[in-house]
């Protein structure tokens, strides 16, 4: 095996254990929402009443921030007051805004709010990419040997 061979195939691995592993964390992502889904079956109303900032700060310096609404609503005549699991920036909610939500009607702590579109584009970037991922070493690998032929 020359040099040229080898190197193709140390990076094509590890671009594609790359690609792997956010193809996994992806997929998991998706099958916890779908899975959400599928248990938040009941519909009701509820207010924001308040918006929660979360910031982390990467080991580089940078910092990034999320805003999550917290949504009261009843349930049989019970309140719950529950943040959400997702946030973005800017928050497309605003406190006092009324929102359609649905929950789990044996769990009714546990919601989603139906408009927000967070979980999926999540889940969908993972998946490109884990895509981008495993095309790296396939275009490295024809442009070296293009150059050679």
């Amino acid at each position: 095996m020359d040099n040229t061979t080898g190197f193709i195939l140390m990076f094509s691995g590890i671009w594609c254990f790359i690609g792997l592993i956010f193809l996994i964390i992806g997929i998991v992502m998706r099958h916890r929402i779908l899975d959400r889904r599928t248990r938040c079956t009941y519909q009701t109303v509820g207010t924001v009443v308040d918006l929660v900032e979360h910031t982390r700060r990467s080991s580089d310096g940078h910092t990034s921030r999320t805003i999550h609404p917290v949504i009261s609503y009843y349930v049989n005549g019970s309140e719950y007051v529950q943040e959400s699991s997702y946030g973005s920036s800017p928050s497309p909610y605003e406190t006092g805004q009324a929102v359609s939500l649905l929950y789990d009607p044996q769990k009714p702590e546990d919601f989603l709010l139906p408009e927000d579109k967070t979980p999926r584009r999540l889940y969908i970037a993972f998946i490109i990419t884990a895509i981008c991922c495993f095309a790296v070493p396939v275009i490295v690998a024809v442009l070296i040997l293009h150059q050679w032929v």
